[in-house]
Order: C-alpha cells, then structure tokens, then sequence
C-alpha cells in the first residue's frame, strides 16, 4: 500500500488562464477578454514558457480594462468590445472570459453578452475568473458552460448545430498546455478510436471545433481520462442522458489499448465497434512486439531501476503502468501535482467546512459548486462515471505517494527518494542532474518545444521505452563513473 502524503496546489496557471488556453485550442472560437491588459499577456508567455506555442494569444480580443472601469464598472467597455470583435475578427463564436477584477466588480457579463445574442451575434459567456481555482478547473468549467449553451445559437445564420453521428465519442479529460502533450495525445487517441470504428469529437483537433461542441449532445458515449473531464462530461450526462466511462489515466501501450477497447464495448456493445476492430488491434499488438522486441536485448540492464514520476495523476498513472508492466521498473515515487486544483469541483468539502454558510462558500471560490452539486456527482457515479473505474490507480502503483505542487517541496522529495530515473516537468529536471540521474520531460512545464509528441498508445509507447532505456543507461553510467572516481580519490 502506497504512503500517501498530501500538500497544496498544482503547477499550471490559475482557472483564467485554464480556460483561455481551452477556448484558443478550439478552432473557429476566438476569446473576448473581460480584463486587464496583463492577463492574456501572461497566459501566452506562460504556454510559451513551457514549450506549447500559441501565437494566437498574443492577439486575442481584450477590453484592457484600468482602475476607473474597476470603479464605476466596466460594462460599457465590454459592449465595444463585443462590437468591434465581431465586426473585425472572422471566427464562427466568440466567448466572453472575465477577469478577476470584473467577477470582483460583479459586471453584468452574462447581461451584456444575452445582450449580443440578442442582436443576432454568436458570443458566449464562461464566468470563471483567475481566482476561482488553477487551469485545469478553468478547462472544466468552460468546455462545461459551452456544452450547456452552445444550443442557444440555434436558429443564428451560418450557425448550423446538431448535425452529429451516431457511432462518435466525446474525449474528456486531456487538459491543454497543462497536458503539454495534449495535441498528440489527442490525435494518437482518435487514431485509436477510428481504428476501432467509432468517429470523435476530441474539440482540439484539425477539425471543426464549434461544430464538434454542437454535435457533442449526438454522441453516445463521454470517454473521461481524468478527474477534469467529469464537469463536461457531467453536463452531457445530465442533458442528454450519455453514457459515461472514465478511465483512470490515458492508454499507453497495447495493453492498455485493449483495455480501453473492451471497456467500450461492454459500455455500449461489441455491435458498437467497426468490422476491422479486432484486425486493428492485432496490428497494434504486432507492431509493438516487434518494435520493442530488440529492447530486450538490454532488459536484463534496465529491469528493477527505481523511477520517481511527476505530474498531473492521469498522465504519470499510465506511465507507471507501462514502465512497471513492460520494461520492468519500480516505481518507488510518485508526486501528483494536480491532486488540490483548488476549483475541483469533485472535492469540494473543505471549502464548504470552512464556510458559515452557502453564500460564504460562493464567495470563497466562486459560485459553482456545493451543494447543489451533490445529486449530481451521484447521478454521475451512478450512471457510469467515477464509480466505473476498476482499472488500477497511482496508489497501487508506487511506493510512495505525494500529492503537492511546490517547487520546493517537490525538490526535496525527489532529493531524499534518489531515483535512477525522473520523469517529471522542467523544474525537476536540475534535481536530476544534481543527483546523477535520468530525466524524460513528460508534464508542466516542459522543457522542451512540444508540437505533437505523445506518450499515448502504441506510437507513444514506443518512444518512451526508447528515451526511458536511453536515461537508464546514462544514469548507470554517471554512477559507474561517479563510483571509479570515488576509488581514485581514495
């Protein structure tokens, strides 16, 4: 049984910059930002800070509010920038995001942006501020409130929703640019999917976004791969009756593939699937063994290294699954960072305890949960969702387990666990070096520019066994090194 310690916070950005980099990855949505001048600023310097460029950012519609719309309110402002938003940026809907100065001020924004739809303009609100949690909670709440309202633009010229096919799949879960991967984890996972006969809806892809939220009500099946896509997948629920399946992290390998295979069909029937679906996954097993068979030529070296992994829990759990399974490592550390997004919306009685009363709670964090989200987190187990994983978790897989995100903590746990191999986001990287060992970059921030790397699947199976067995052998041989020089000296 894994020792479980628990901490604070998690690497990412706050709740605005969550949603801002949810509404940026979705094609034909551009963002109107209800706020100071700094905020996008600093959303797109911190995506391009960790590797995952959005030049977009840079150029995103924003009110540039100052003191004086924070004290007489900004309302006006926000209605001109609606205005010339529309009438210069080409873009099939357009989302209002606020600021905390405006949720602080209580501008109308949903007033002004019913105000817009009225007069024919396809524009929506999300009213998650910076202060209401960290990023993947913004990614929650907004794809959340743009499922829920994306049926008002019916009937809005050039504006054509529930054109949907019957056989798609909704992808929850995968967060971006606290995913840094989220691009080709994405396309390996609609690989997957139209491998197994089944079309998707994965919202951040090469295809249609808009018209993938408004066909998102058609599917029959919400796919959650983390915690962060229960909200969306809740509101699909609640709205349509969707069928939900929740996985405890994404597939890395072909085992993990197969799982996920057999869990939809049991979901929703073995008739679900395309006619090639088995011929797909044989390929898939095939290719793998013989992919990784010449790794074991050096297994005999690398099993039994113990492995500290760091990141977001669904991301590192199919990574120990895949390290520990194949290529034979202990997975002796495991450090969630994003165990207290403080807007989880599916751990909330702390901040209801410490609350006097229901609108205290409100103000605390900001509006959208507790108790009137209790019937429907039971409705959500209920019919499939956090109750149906049995696959195993990140507590049965390590040692150890620490749930935090600070910089410093985390370097102190990584420092007394001395690992062979890291695998971790930047700021773990330097306590790599320092100890003499491995390093893989695999969560926030990276390291490294990212476009469309995966460790998903088959082809992201293989490119982890390659840098994990590369690492190994470099940290042997510091240590070997480390050792000579050691009997040298004395």
């Amino acid at each position: 049984m894994a020792e479980i310690k628990q901490g604070y916070h998690g690497r990412g950005g706050c709740a605005f910059h969550g949603a801002l980099w949810t509404v940026s990855s979705i094609r034909n949505l551009t963002a109107v930002v209800h706020s100071n001048a700094g905020c996008s600023a600093q959303g797109h310097l911190a995506a391009r800070g960790a590797g995952i460029g959005f030049p977009e950012l840079f150029q995103t519609p924003t009110t540039s509010s100052i003191d004086r719309h924070v004290v007489f309110g900004g309302g006006s402002r926000l209605r001109e920038q609606i205005k010339n938003t529309v009438k210069i940026i080409d873009s099939k809907l357009y989302v209002v995001l606020q600021g905390c100065e405006s949720a602080m001020v209580g501008d109308d924004v949903t007033g002004i942006t019913r105000e817009a739809l009225e007069a024919t303009h396809p524009v929506l609100c999300s009213l998650v501020a910076g202060l209401h949690g960290g990023s993947r909670f913004g990614y929650a709440k907004v794809l959340s409130d743009l499922l829920g309202s994306v049926g008002e633009l019916k009937g809005l010229a050039g504006f054509e929703p529930d054109i949907g096919q019957e056989s798609s799949v909704n992808v929850f879960g995968v967060v971006p640019v606290t995913d840094p991967h989220f691009r080709g984890d994405l396309f390996e996972i609609l690989r997957i999917l139209n491998g197994l006969g089944l079309s998707a809806n994965i919202f951040f892809g090469a295809s249609d976004g808009v018209e993938e939220l408004s066909n998102a009500k058609q599917a029959k099946l919400s796919l959650v791969f983390s915690k962060w896509g229960r909200q969306p997948a809740e509101k699909l629920l609640e709205s349509a009756d969707q069928a939900v399946l929740e996985r405890s992290c994404l597939p890395v390998g072909f085992e993990a593939v197969k799982a996920l295979k057999d869990a939809i069909a049991e979901k929703l029937g073995e008739c679900s699937l395309g006619a090639g679906a088995q011929s797909f996954l044989e390929s898939e097993r095939v290719r793998q063994e013989r992919l990784l068979e010449p790794l074991d030529e050096w297994l005999g070296e690398i099993v039994g290294a113990p492995v500290a992994l760091v990141g977001d829990e669904s991301a590192i759990t199919g990574l120990a699954k895949f390290l520990r399974d194949r290529l034979g490592a202990e997975i002796s550390l495991a450090v969630i960072t994003d165990a207290s997004d403080a807007g989880d919306m599916w751990d909330r009685s702390e901040i209801c305890d410490q609350a006097e009363t229901y609108e205290q709670a409100e103000t605390i964090e900001g509006a959208f949960v507790c108790a009137a989200q209790e019937s429907g987190v039971k409705k959500f187990e209920a019919d499939g969702g956090a109750g149906n994983r049995n696959d195993e978790t990140i507590d049965q897989l390590a040692a150890r387990v620490h749930r935090c995100g600070d910089g410093a903590e985390i370097s102190e746990i990584l420092t007394k666990a001395r690992p062979l191999v890291v695998l971790g986001g930047a700021p773990d990287e330097a306590v790599a070096k320092k100890l003499g060992a491995g390093y893989l970059n695999v969560s926030f921030p990276s390291s490294e520019i990212v476009l469309g790397r995966s460790f998903v699947g088959l082809h992201g199976a293989v490119a982890l066994a390659e840098k994990y067995a590369s690492e190994v052998f470099k940290a042997l041989d510091f240590k070997e090194a480390s050792a000579a020089l050691k009997l040298v000296g004395s």
